[in-house]
């Protein structure tokens, strides 16, 4: 079965692209001229509470391309995504055209919060905005849950109704 993407996700593909691309050359500019001792967690106040050494830099993009190629792989197995309820089988493919729309936005905010975080520990400033961080937490769950309500809508239950 091939995929069709849209125009919107097709952007947001080369969005989170351009994103992982920047973690990872800004990551290599600035690390010969950062000191050994980098902030490498933060409190809930934003505040850097644990340094480390400086090859902990290569964590967060490490991880980012880990969850997006993780994120990107899972959309190409629709058989293997669990919804939160029976879906109608005549409704599965407007299912699974919600959830690959889920799982690009889901990718896109991940790789947008990773961004900020690295861009804060390449600042050096050792303090991330807490209320960017709840806007990126609170967006992200807000999507979730949108889609699952969206999803449950297509349950075999709500048909009979």
């Amino acid at each position: 079965m091939r995929i069709e993407y849209s125009k919107v996700l097709i952007i947001m593909e080369i969005i989170g692209v351009m994103i992982l691309l920047a973690i990872l050359i800004a990551t290599a500019y600035v690390y010969p001229t950062l000191p050994d001792r980098v902030p490498t967690h933060f409190n809930a106040l934003g505040e850097a509470d644990r340094w480390g050494g400086k090859g902990y830099l290569w964590f967060v993009p490490a991880m980012s391309v880990f969850l997006y190629l993780l994120i990107t792989i899972a959309g190409f197995f629709p058989k293997t995504w669990n919804y939160p309820s029976k879906i109608d089988p005549s409704k599965l493919p407007l299912a699974e055209k919600k959830v690959r729309n889920l799982l690009m936005i889901v990718k896109l905010i991940i790789t947008a919060m990773f961004g900020y975080i690295q861009y804060m520990i390449l600042k050096l400033s050792g303090q991330i905005s807490f209320l960017i961080m709840i806007l990126f937490t609170a967006v992200l769950f807000g999507i979730i849950i949108y889609y699952i309500v969206s999803l449950s809508r297509l349950s075999v239950k709500a048909q009979r109704k």
